[in-house]
């Protein structure tokens, strides 16, 4: 994880600041979603195919084995 400092209107961070209250999340979790989809509209179309090309679907099985075999909490079932 890298920090930054920026220096924003007091006008848009009251509003960030409004957003993050609203949906209970923190400040820099919306600043980290405005930059990521503003970054993903200025990567060329074949970037999820070439990233997707260095995965292996052998990894993504031994990361799946790590996850315990339970049922989810209530809160995380769907209908």
């Amino acid at each position: 994880m890298t920090t930054i400092q920026a220096d924003i209107p007091d006008y848009l961070y009251r509003q960030v600041d409004a957003v993050a209250q609203k949906e209970g999340i923190s400040i820099e979790m919306i600043i980290s979603m405005a930059l990521s989809g503003h970054i993903a509209t200025l990567l060329p179309p074949s970037y999820p195919t070439e990233k997707a090309e260095k995965g292996s679907w052998q990894r993504f099985q031994k990361v799946l084995e790590k996850v315990p075999a339970v049922e989810p909490d209530e809160c995380d079932r769907l209908d």
